[in-house]
């Protein structure tokens, strides 16, 4: 018409800007907008400017709209409509209100349409206020019984969640159509009003209203959201009956409440029914089947949705991504990932970008998610929070509090999630001071009433040891449920505070909180811990009144702390009435057995186990490896050896290398466990330990040091163990310039700050008789504890240096410590080696006033101070005190008798002895060969030498043959003493020959004299006591020649 030269009409015109619309052509909208400025009409027709505002909005250019509006000079109830609609159809609605006020300014009344886009406005900002006064408006226009006017009432009504309002609206009318009654049926659906949109429905059916589609959409959604299956199936027949099943959008909806409902095959039904599904359909039905756990019917559908075409969102994305991830199938996730990027997806929907964060961090890729995380614009609290659970799981802490820093640099809005994530990340990295930031951000930003947020941070201050801070956190929670005081009660145990535990049950019970299975277990181990059989029976009471006892937790938990508190019987009770015993079952059962010291128990049901054809694992062979070394039995040993190496055990597994090396250790087999340890693949502190723990053990002590020194040229860091083992060896060898070293090497790795290493130096310094340098380091102890002053009092009394031991423990005394057993008991042995009477009547005075005096170690103590002091009589009231002596009572006894040569006494004791069915050691018999010395007992000690062999089956030392030889040289007996000497069955020392050489002295025989000076000084040329002896030997002689 243009190219003809023809003149449009306003009516012409009109069609056209209308045409514009449909199009959404803004370009060809504003070429006609000139030609109609150019033909006269833009100011004389107003229907011409209220289709332009209306086109204009349409096209979304508002700014022009208002330009159009704003240049016309004469404007009706038209045009504002037109420029009210325009703002509310493109989501300006603030705008639209403003329109809809300045319209009532410029003086002009609102019609319908104004109301009804006004109400649509008010609706949509929730703008309940403005919509009550617009109601107002229009009761006052008498518009109310309009149908229209009506429907929008009520639709603003429900979407403000004022649904009275909106149904008496409704029942006010005086004729509803179908969309008013929609209207009100999805406003009650979207404040999950259970079944009254059901009952609305009901309602409209008898108010002769025919349903739509819609109308059935909204019911099948009422019926998923309350799960009414009868209903759904109803409303299904309805539709169908009207035709309306074959819609797309009500199809679809149909789709997704039976898939909610599991119904699939229904649900497939419907969905095959359908000629074109659009994509929300599709996501309902691959949604409804990943619910329910069928991963493979869902990516069935999901490659069919690319296969076909079909148009997929990010919801299609994101159940591809779980569907895939949930089996493992992580390249195909990738392959999404970067489709996604394709599409432009992830960087703006913060949901798919989540996703994505969460799905590669539960797959330990957490670079990835970080990536991700990167990438995307919008980045949420969500996303980042995924990223943060995934370090969480992982075990990344120092991560956390990275992130969470970025989150706050970036003024990310962190949530309860991200509190709990950073709050768990400083328990484990014992970051308190941060710890306590968070708290008090929490308690700012009124979170602290939040149960997750307020249990998590009561677990925090459990895992950082603040008690107090933790019993105040709990306190303070305004709810405290069952997994609170979990948290609670398990932080106690693992902290130690067994005695704090006890009270939480009580408290549990007064609070109506019943217990669970974890409950149930840290009952059983706090009373175990106290070694309180009562309290573990009375929790075993509760576990049977609450049901629990068959959880297999709980189960394995009664046996393993019935063991612990020596209650065997009831442990097997319980493993025998575990209906399916597990591995864990048999496994504590084996390690109560062990701990017990029922090697062979534990080893028949080790035999138990395999018959059942229940398969140990590593567990089960470190305590049968224990068990092999506490019988011991090497062929056993062996055995389960070469299982393990058959089973495939990895050899690597620290805990199986370390039993082998004990158990090889504890059966006394050297060569063998240098064979296991040097055939290890790798060997880390613990095996390292292990062997020159055994090598202490049996003395090897030049093999200590030479490991000590290959651990530490192959870079080992070691620890208080394996220098503690290296101290010792240096105290067995007097090695003292070695140790020295390694005092060095204490200092310069930092170790000097541990008890234990600063004990074992003192200890070292004494038994190489370095006594300055034990002082030095001693008064250089950071801590000087009971240990400490144990040590030094013990080594000056064994290097018989009574007063240095007395003063030590004086001085000990005036300060923190009272004295323990082995501390007393050394000072007595320092009151016996120096004569300190006084002072061992004090000790004994203090021993008896504080009870320690009936306790065989310090009995004994006080029965050698007495006997070495020679007070028989009060030794022998002390002995009669002891309620069943033991050996060494004995002993001390015998010794002191022989000592002060009352040789008949100590005959008469050892007689008693024998009586008593005690055994008697080489000291029983070096006393009592000692008191028939000192008498002069000859015939008694040959028998009772003789007796050593026949009667005890034991076989005679060289101390025994010494102290024979001493008894027939006092008697004179010389020439026999010498037989004695020169028919031993081993190689004698220099010690007969000395004593022989003493007797000869005494009995004046020069020539048996300078036969045992001769070989006494085959031993030792510079034994200055053999030459001093003869020389005294020939000057007795000459003077007996000059008198």
């Amino acid at each position: 018409m243009q190219k003809e030269g023809i003149t449009y009409s306003a009516v012409s015109f009109v069609c056209g800007l209308k045409a514009c619309v449909n199009v959404g052509s803004l370009e060809k909208a504003l070429g006609l907008h000139a030609e109609i400025a150019r033909s006269g009409l833009l100011e004389k027709s107003i229907h011409i400017n209220s289709t332009l505002v209306h086109v204009y909005s349409r096209c979304g250019s508002l700014r022009i709209a208002q330009e159009v509006f704003d240049t016309y000079p004469s404007r009706n109830e038209i045009l504002w409509n037109a420029l009210i609609s325009g703002y509310s159809e493109q989501g300006h609605n603030e705008r639209a209100l403003c329109a809809y006020k300045n319209m009532q300014l410029d003086g002009y009344s609102p019609g319908s349409v104004t109301y009804i886009c006004s109400l649509k406005a008010c609706r949509l900002l929730g703008s309940s206020q403005t919509g009550f006064e617009i109601h107002g408006a229009i009761i006052k226009r008498g518009l109310e019984d309009d149908v229209v006017v009506g429907t929008a009432l009520v639709d603003m009504y429900t979407k403000n969640n004022l649904l009275a309002d909106a149904k008496k609206i409704l029942d006010m009318m005086p004729y509803r159509n179908v969309v008013t009654w929609n209207a009100l049926i999805a406003g009650y659906i979207e404040q999950d009003h259970g079944e009254e949109p059901i009952t609305h429905y009901e309602q409209m059916y008898h108010d002769d209203v025919s349903p739509d589609a819609v109308t059935f959409i909204c019911c099948a959604k009422a019926c998923s959201g309350i799960l009414a299956t009868e209903k759904a199936h109803f409303f299904h027949i309805e539709a169908s009956k009207r035709g309306l099943d074959l819609d797309r959008i009500l199809g679809g909806a149909l789709v997704d409440m039976y898939a909610r409902f599991g119904w699939f095959s229904a649900a497939q039904k419907v969905f095959d029914s359908l000629s074109n599904p659009d994509d929300v359909t599709w996501n309902s039905l691959i949604g409804g089947y990943l619910d329910s756990g069928h991963v493979h019917k869902a990516l069935e559908h999901f490659e069919r949705m690319q296969t076909e075409g079909i148009f997929q969102d990010s919801f299609s994305f994101l159940h591809g991504l779980k569907a895939y991830s949930s089996i493992g199938l992580w390249e195909k996730g990738q392959e999404l990932h970067i489709e996604t990027v394709k599409r432009g997806l992830l960087e703006t929907d913060s949901f798919l970008c989540s996703a994505f964060v969460d799905a590669y961090a539960r797959c330990s890729l957490l670079i990835d998610a970080q990536v991700v995380l990167d990438t995307c614009q919008s980045q949420s609290v969500v996303a980042w929070n995924a990223l943060l659970s995934g370090f969480v799981e992982h075990e990344h802490y120092v991560k956390v509090l990275d992130c969470y820093k970025c989150m706050r640099c970036e003024g990310i809005a962190v949530d309860a999630v991200t509190f709990i994530c950073v709050l768990k990340a400083c328990g484990m990295t014992k970051a308190l001071m941060e710890g306590q930031e968070i708290h008090t951000c929490i308690v700012q930003r009124g979170l602290d009433d939040d149960i997750q947020l307020g249990t998590t941070l009561v677990d925090m201050y459990g895992k950082l040891s603040c008690l107090e801070e933790e019993e105040e956190t709990f306190v303070k929670l305004p709810v405290r449920n069952i997994v609170s005081w979990n948290v609670l009660l398990t932080n106690f145990l693992k902290n130690g505070h067994f005695e704090q535990a006890v009270p939480c049950f009580e408290k549990m019970e007064s609070e109506y909180i019943s217990w669970d299975e974890t409950t149930a277990v840290c009952a059983l181990k706090a009373w175990a811990n106290l070694g309180s059989a009562d309290g573990v029976r009375k929790a075993h009471a509760e576990i049977l009144k609450k049901g629990l006892d068959n959880d297999g937790l709980v189960g394995n938990s009664l046996i393993d702390v019935y063991i612990k508190v020596g209650f065997l019987s009831e442990a097997k009770y319980m493993f025998h009435k575990i209906f399916m015993a597990d591995k864990a079952s048999w496994n504590a059962m084996i390690a109560g057995h062990v701990e017990q010291e029922q090697a062979e128990e534990a080893l028949c049901l080790y035999d138990q186990m395999q018959t059942l054809c229940i398969c140990p694992d590593a567990i089960t062979y470190i305590f049968i490896l224990k068990a092999c070394g506490c019988k011991p039995t090497v062929v056993r040993g062996r055995e389960m050896h070469a299982e393990i190496v058959k089973k495939g055990f990895p050899e690597a597994d620290v805990y199986i290398d370390t039993a082998l090396i004990d158990m090889y250790i504890d059966c006394g087999l050297i060569a063998e466990l240098q064979h296991v340890f040097y055939q290890l693949p790798l060997r880390n502190l613990a095996t390292w330990n292990a062997l020159l723990t055994g090598y202490v053990e049996y003395g090897f002590a030049e093999e200590v040091l030479s490991l000590f020194n290959l651990m530490q040229a192959k870079g080992v860091a070691l620890d208080s163990i394996s220098v503690t083992s290296a101290l010792k060896a240096c105290s067995v060898l007097q090695e003292s310039y070695a140790a020295r070293e390694i005092h060095i090497f204490i200092v310069k790795a930092g170790l000097d700050r541990e008890s234990v290493l600063g004990n074992a130096l003192v200890d070292m310094y004494h038994k190489c008789d370095s006594v300055l340098e034990a002082r030095r380091t001693f008064d250089g102890l950071l801590v000087q504890d009971m240990v400490s002053w144990s040590i030094s009092i013990a080594n000056y009394a064994g290097h018989c240096d009574g007063d240095a031991a007395l003063d030590c423990f004086e001085v000990m005394e005036n300060g923190v410590f009272t004295g323990s057993a082995v501390t007393f008991a050394s000072s007595l042995k320092a009151c016996g080696s120096s004569g300190a009477l006084t002072k061992g009547h004090k000790l004994h005075s203090l021993l008896v006033k504080i009870g320690l005096e009936c306790e065989p170690y310090i009995g004994n103590a006080v029965l050698d101070m007495y006997s070495k002091c020679g007070l028989h009589a009060t030794m022998q009231e002390v002995f009669n005190r002891v309620g069943t002596p033991d050996l060494i009572a004995w002993n001390s006894l015998i010794a002191g008798y022989a000592q002060l040569g009352e040789s008949h006494r100590a005959f008469y004791a050892f007689n008693k002895l024998s009586e008593e069915d005690t055994l008697p050691d080489i000291v029983t018999f070096s006393s009592v060969l000692n008191a028939c010395s000192n008498g002069g007992c000859v015939d008694e000690g040959s028998l009772y030498f003789l007796a050593i062999k026949n009667d005890f089956d034991c076989i005679p030392t060289l101390e025994l043959f010494t102290c024979m030889v001493d008894l027939l040289a006092r008697a004179g007996n010389l020439i026999t003493a010498m037989i004695f000497i020169e028919l031993m069955p081993f190689q004698p020392s220099v010690l007969p020959w000395h004593v022989l050489l003493g007797a000869c002295r005494k009995w004046g025989d020069v020539q048996l004299g300078q036969h045992a000076f001769e070989n006494a000084i085959l031993f030792d040329e510079s034994a200055a006591a053999a030459y001093v002896c003869l020389a005294n030997i020939y000057a007795d002689i000459q003077i007996a020649y000059s008198a």
